[in-house]
């Protein structure tokens, strides 16, 4: 059922996206968005008809993916979340809550994240 694989990337995105190692995070950061792509999928489509927990759960774990993107230390990681929000997300990065972390990461140190 989608609801319960939106509370498992809530999961994954709580316990993994901040660990100290940096396989685990770039993994985590990839298992996230795409296991989102699903849930991304059904709102966009039936907006009417996923719980308002879906719809949460989807807003958060993006949230918690664009921290990552833009402040992890590790430039590999800010990149891997960054490419990883590819055009199905771009409903979701388009609310003004996602836009700033975005133009935070037009300033982003390395040409190649800002190039995304």
């Amino acid at each position: 059922e989608g609801h319960s694989l939106t509370q498992f990337v809530r999961h994954c995105a709580d316990h993994f996206l901040n660990s100290e190692h940096k396989e685990v995070r770039m993994e985590a950061a990839r298992t996230c968005s795409r296991l989102l792509t699903p849930s991304i999928h059904l709102i966009s489509g039936h907006a009417h008809v996923v719980s308002q927990t879906a719809v949460q759960v989807v807003a958060d774990v993006l949230s918690k993916l664009l921290v990552v993107g833009t402040t992890d230390p590790d430039p590999d990681i800010r990149y891997c979340v960054l490419a990883s929000l590819d055009e199905r997300f771009d409903a979701h990065l388009a609310q003004a809550e996602n836009l700033q972390a975005l133009f935070v990461a037009l300033n982003d140190q390395v040409f190649e994240i800002r190039e995304l």
